[in-house]
């Protein structure tokens, strides 16, 4: 069935049994990239009749893959902290235990005070 989601056996290049294989042997993995795998099949041999563009090796790998990929995980963006809805306020942005907070220069003390007690307070 991989085989056959290539559009020749040429296109097969040991690159990609070497990152096929440990998706094939794993038994969580195997079902989902093999579904993909008839779908590309069938689409190949469409495009085997003329009827179609054969899809590239680098696509087929690449949707072979994505088969399985887990989604990237989003950073979280910066809370910001604001005590008059005209402020600038305070951006508070946490990223690999370290907490960052930006503010523009003439920013008033009350209000910087006050996003930091906010902070301080969500800690607890």
């Amino acid at each position: 069935m991989i085989i056959a989601s290539y559009a020749s056996l040429r296109d097969v290049k040991e690159l990609h049994a070497r990152i096929l294989k440990p998706l094939l042997t794993n038994p969580k993995t195997r079902e989902a990239v093999m579904n993909v795998a008839g779908e590309l099949a069938m689409t190949q041999e469409v495009a085997r009749a003329g009827k179609g563009d054969p899809v590239p090796a680098a696509q087929v790998l690449a949707r072979l893959k994505a088969a399985v990929a887990t989604p990237k995980r989003k950073c979280p963006s910066a809370s910001v902290s604001r005590r008059i809805i005209h402020e600038s306020g305070v951006a508070i942005q946490r990223k690999n235990g370290k907490v960052t907070f930006e503010f523009d220069e003439f920013l008033s003390d009350e209000s910087l005070r006050a996003a930091i007690d906010l902070f301080l307070k969500s800690r607890e």
